[in-house]
């Protein structure tokens, strides 16, 4: 009986404190999306925390997901660089750009360099990507605990995307009002040319 009182959803707290212990347990979270829906509405935040993290290189689609939130300008823009409008979903069932708690830019990179690879996208800048992945999880009022930044030109392909992404960023400063965990990374490139220092 309190098996499946707990199973409908009759005592949220102590569900959300066993959901808590499967945070990161990605096959556990799939397994507990199926059971059914008052489950479903935790795991899958859970489960989107951090999707640029997954442990297989080839999960990538879900910048598809995250990119069918953007405006029709945007995606008329990445239509010129090859990029058909037809890979996003038409309709998803969360908004799944408000759940991403972690942001760490060499993640999200290889993940862009992995799906423009895969769908033979070479017309366009990961820069470009990601500069529309921030936007979207700005615009969708997503609250960061993890930010993680190399500040490093490589990863954005021209200054003008690094510089576009840290003032989009800057300009928005709720965006990263929940951070807990901050990491900056800069490499010898970015020292010299911000501060004219020499090694």
């Amino acid at each position: 009986m309190a098996c499946s009182k707990v199973l409908l959803g009759n005592f949220p707290e102590l569900t959300d404190d066993i959901f808590q212990y499967f945070r990161g347990d990605i096959p556990t979270l799939h397994s507990c999306v199926l059971v059914n829906k008052f489950w479903c509405q935790i795991a899958i935040p859970l489960l989107w925390e951090d999707p640029f993290l997954m442990k297989n290189p080839k999960n990538f689609h879900f910048i598809e997901i995250y990119l069918q939130k953007i405006n029709e300008n945007d995606k008329t823009q990445l239509n010129r660089c090859g990029i058909d409008n037809n890979i996003f979903p038409s309709k998803t069932l969360f908004n799944y750009s408000n759940f991403i708690k972690c942001i760490n830019t060499p993640n999200i990179c290889l993940s862009i360099v992995n799906w423009i690879e895969a769908n033979k996208m070479f017309t366009c800048s990961r820069g470009r990507i990601l500069l529309l992945l921030i936007k979207v999880f700005i615009e969708n009022e997503a609250k960061l605990h993890t930010f993680e930044i190399e500040i490093a030109y490589k990863y954005f392909m021209s200054r003008k995307y690094f510089n576009s992404i840290i003032n989009l960023i800057l300009q928005n400063p709720k965006f990263i009002s929940s951070i807990k965990i901050l990491k900056l990374h800069f490499n010898e490139e970015i020292i010299k040319y911000k501060f004219g220092y020499k090694f």
